[in-house]
């Protein structure tokens, strides 16, 4: 049983809708509202994905 406030959420791993060509950063773009790099960097350091690993692709 689970305390009442604890949130169960789902998150698909379906990545059959990704482009594997296209760099990292330039994804995350896509996905969020984020209009700059900085937000988008900021962004994925909440999930602890470094710099350099922005610059791959998907």
């Amino acid at each position: 049983m689970l305390a009442k406030d604890i949130r169960v959420g789902y998150y698909s791993q379906d990545f059959g809708e990704l482009d594997m060509d296209m760099v990292v950063r330039d994804a995350l773009h896509e996905v969020t509202n984020s209009s700059t790099d900085q937000e988008v960097y900021r962004a994925a350091a909440q999930f602890l994905l470094r710099g350099e690993l922005l610059k791959t692709t998907v």
